[in-house]
């Protein structure tokens, strides 16, 4: 790979990024990881290198860890550089940082549950009251609906269980991949 410009334009290939992403659930160290996933498996290759954390991952060792001792331990920010390859600067494809897997927050699972109660509530004309806890979500139907207990709502009680059953077993799956 070139490291000078094959425009012989004088530009930087590089950016820090500040430690502190200021989103609640994301590290660096879990950005870090996996862009050095993607670039590992062949999806990204508009990377040269990456610094962070006293360690330095280059294309061209296979993006093995190593340690770095540069002047800056990059301990504060990552340095990720840049290919100088004119297509690969020239890219404008997505980094796919959206798809960092992130923990749900409280906020998370309350909004979630609030989705699927309203849906529960429109499709079935039955309000559900909704509490989000450190053990998962739980929904139960209202008053409404306990007074009139036939088999149509025996099926519309089921599917409450079952949609909360789902919605827990996704906030599991979430924060296991974290």
């Amino acid at each position: 790979m070139p490291i000078h410009d094959a425009d012989r334009v004088n530009e930087v290939h590089a950016v820090d990024v500040d430690d502190d992403l200021r989103a609640e659930g994301l590290s660096m160290e879990a950005a870090v990881q996996f862009l050095l996933g993607r670039c590992r498996s062949g999806a990204e290759n508009r990377l040269r290198y990456i610094i962070y954390e006293r360690r330095i991952w280059e294309a061209s060792n296979g993006w093995r860890q190593r340690a770095y001792t540069g002047a800056s331990p990059h301990t504060e920010h990552a340095h990720f550089s840049a290919s100088y390859e004119t297509a690969r600067e020239a890219a404008t494809a997505s980094w796919h940082l959206e798809d960092i897997p992130v923990a749900l927050t409280a906020d998370d699972k309350k909004w979630i549950a609030d989705q699927i109660a309203a849906q529960v509530a429109r499709i079935w004309a039955y309000q559900v009251d909704v509490d989000v806890t450190a053990q998962g979500v739980n929904m139960q139907p209202t008053g409404s609906v306990l007074r009139y207990v036939s088999s149509e709502h025996h099926a519309i009680l089921d599917r409450i269980a079952a949609l909360q059953t789902q919605l827990n077993e996704l906030v599991a799956l979430v924060e296991a991949k974290q």
